[in-house]
């Protein structure tokens, strides 16, 4: 069913690639590949940083991606303040040198990214480099001041609630979108991504207020810019907090996506977000906004559900808007969550749409091995024909 290493097909892919990336323009326009002839849209996978921990791991990952037929891998490079690729900007992820927070910092002797990359394009995969962009950080204990991470570099960047307390150790902490500081910051990350590594698109998530876990962004700079704008305090102004904060998220979108087109003209941007339009307003995400101003080319909108009715109607947001081409939506793997993948793939595949996400990898690959739903995911793309 999956295919054999072919030599020449994954030389023939790497030479399109590199001349499709030498003569790409200011707007998106992602390589093709061989892979995207079996569809008429394009089929991406979120890859997480708990999938890989080895550069073995990353080649297994890349190679079942493409034998299962999809196109595009989501490959994750930040998940909280720290990295999976070779920055100045942040210190390297913990994960791949140790079992907790006090090896933030270590360099692994390889890159992530890089094998990424080279493994993806081999096989005909655009890679995109998948990154957690407002949450700073997780851990119970804090990393070594030495690691230079944020947490203990820039305590003052994190998000505060409304009595000046800060986000707790039982979830991400997220860093506050209001300040000068933090967008320079992550501009800066997106285009030291573009300008060091060949990658074909940055994908961006958790770009949102961490709506479900309280009420935060309560920073002093932050509330009293608000005070300038506004001439009054947010809780007396709650209907233009909400647009004061969605403003600095939309800012924050605008800086990375600038940054990271500076460094790599033709990098394709995209961006998870929550697809219920209530809770993505809470959240103060404005996708069709991101996409009108040609902020991001894509968005992902999460549809993650077991209902096939509140399925249809998530999907809809965006396919119904003028924005069809522009959406990949996103479809849960889990099966303990949802057993409509294949017909909630089949439903989107009926109308015009610019592709299929699915979350993730590791519920379709059991340490590397096709489960049975990672098979019927590729029946399903392939239309049951043995490609």
């Amino acid at each position: 069913m999956f295919m054999r290493r072919s030599i020449r097909f994954s030389h023939l892919i790497f030479l399109f690639t590199l001349i499709s990336s030498l003569l790409s323009s200011a707007s998106a326009r992602p390589a093709k590949s061989k892979l995207d002839e079996l569809a008429p849209y394009r089929r991406f996978i979120w890859v997480t940083r708990w999938d890989y921990r080895n550069a073995e791991d990353i080649e297994k990952i890349c190679y079942n991606a493409a034998s299962a037929r999809f196109t595009d891998v989501l490959f994750q490079v930040r998940g909280e303040g720290t990295v999976f690729y070779r920055s100045s900007l942040e210190p390297w992820a913990w994960e791949l040198t140790g079992s907790d927070a006090s090896s933030t910092g270590v360099n692994p002797g390889w890159d992530p990214l890089a094998t990424a990359i080279r493994e993806g394009h081999r096989w005909g995969l655009r890679v995109h480099a998948y990154m957690n962009v407002l949450p700073g950080w997780a851990q119970k204990i804090n990393p070594p001041r030495s690691s230079g991470q944020l947490i203990v570099k820039h305590p003052d960047w994190f998000m505060v609630d409304c009595d000046g307390d800060r986000m707790g150790s039982n979830w991400y902490r997220f860093l506050d979108p209001g300040l000068p500081e933090v967008r320079a910051h992550l501009s800066g990350l997106a285009g030291e991504l573009a300008r060091n590594y060949a990658i074909d698109g940055i994908h961006l998530d958790y770009i949102r207020y961490p709506y479900e876990k309280g009420d935060y962004s309560y920073c002093k700079p932050v509330v009293a810019q608000f005070r300038k704008i506004y001439g009054g305090s947010p809780g007396r102004n709650p209907s233009e907090w909400l647009e004061f904060r969605r403003a600095q998220v939309t800012e924050t979108v605008r800086m990375i996506s600038n940054a990271a087109r500076k460094s790599r003209p033709g990098i394709e941007m995209s961006a998870s977000v929550i697809a219920d339009p209530d809770d993505s307003y809470q959240s103060c995400q404005q996708p069709e906004l991101w996409l009108k101003k040609g902020l991001i080319d894509a968005a992902a909108p999460m549809a993650y559900t077991n209902d096939m009715d509140r399925f249809a109607r998530l999907a809809g947001r965006f396919t119904q808007n003028g924005y069809a081409k522009n959406t990949w939506v996103g479809i849960l793997a889990d099966p303990d969550k949802n057993s409509h993948i294949t017909s909630q793939i089949r439903m989107i595949s009926r109308i015009s749409i610019g592709g299929i996400a699915v979350f993730c990898y590791g519920d379709l690959f059991n340490d590397h091995r096709a489960t049975t739903r990672a098979r019927a995911v590729y029946e399903t793309f392939v239309g049951g024909k043995r490609t």
